[in-house]
């Protein structure tokens, strides 16, 4: 089993900048990301992954993510 586990700011930072800029490419919408913790276990069959995250957007963005949320019968 091997355990990964990003705590420094700098790697947190850089991976924060590269699922905004995914996540605006794929949809359209722009989202602050600020990862704080990020652990991850593999074994020989699985990966777990564990975030901490806070995500900054305006309203009008919300509305929209909320509206692709109610249209796929999602629940959070």
């Amino acid at each position: 089993m091997d355990v990964l586990k990003i705590k420094t700011k700098f790697i947190q930072n850089i991976l924060s900048k590269i699922i905004e800029t995914l996540i605006q490419k794929k949809t359209g919408y722009k989202i602050k990301i600020q990862l704080k913790d990020i652990d991850m276990t593999i074994t020989e069959d699985n990966a777990h992954i564990s975030l901490n995250a806070e995500a900054d957007m305006s309203i009008n963005e919300l509305k929209k993510v909320t509206k692709i949320i109610e249209s796929k019968d999602l629940y959070i």
